[in-house]
């Protein structure tokens, strides 16, 4: 879940459990964006960040968001909700969500696949939250097969190339990113400093 004051940030605890930090503080009550939270204690690591940060909490005393403050001026801050819709939280916006991307394959494509092989072979077009986190998996390929791992005939890294993507969750699912999305500049940047690493490996060769 990537902030909103600090952008480069991601806040990686999306858990709806109590935090360590909040498990023996009196919360109070507190609206945010029209809506009665209970904020927990304020969480110090994100003090070197420049940010005031607490979790936010239900009736229930399930996790539900985080506000987020300056540090210098309270009055400026931010809500960030949790959602089921994992494109939603991850950056805060309203991505729609639509149909099994196995809707998409012919009956004899279906009985074929396996979730790991149709991650390799849409390799140029499937992403993943995963992959925004953490960096898109080095693909191995050659003119018979594309693997995540180095295969008998090809074992050259090469750096996944996305062109027209199709989002999808770990169940397979596709969503839709509204056009503003920042999904894209962040594609964007990420196929420029592959496309770098690999004119930077190929001159080393």
């Amino acid at each position: 879940m990537f902030s909103l004051l600090k952008p480069s940030l991601l806040y990686t605890d999306v858990s709806q459990d109590v935090t360590e930090n909040d498990e023996d503080f009196e919360s109070t009550e507190w609206v945010y964006s029209e809506v009665t939270v209970y904020r927990g204690a304020l969480n110090t690591e994100y003090l070197k960040e420049g940010l005031d940060v607490y979790s936010l909490y239900n009736d229930n005393s399930e996790r539900i968001g985080l506000a987020e403050h300056s540090s210098d001026n309270h009055s400026l801050f931010k809500v960030l909700w949790f959602s089921d819709n994992p494109w939603n939280m991850l950056f805060q916006e309203e991505w729609k969500q639509t149909e099994s991307i196995y809707t998409l394959l012919s009956p004899e494509a279906y009985q074929d696949s396996i979730d790991i092989n149709l991650l390799e072979k849409g390799c140029h077009r499937i992403v993943l939250p995963s992959y925004i986190i953490n960096g898109f998996p080095d693909i191995y390929e050659c003119d018979c097969n594309v693997s995540f791992l180095p295969t008998k005939c090809s074992s050259t890294k090469k750096k996944v190339s996305i062109t027209n993507p199709l989002f999808l969750d770990d169940s397979f699912i596709m969503y839709i990113p509204p056009s503003n999305s920042k999904i894209w500049s962040m594609l964007d940047l990420q196929q420029r400093v592959s496309s770098s690493e690999e004119e930077v490996h190929h001159h080393q060769h």
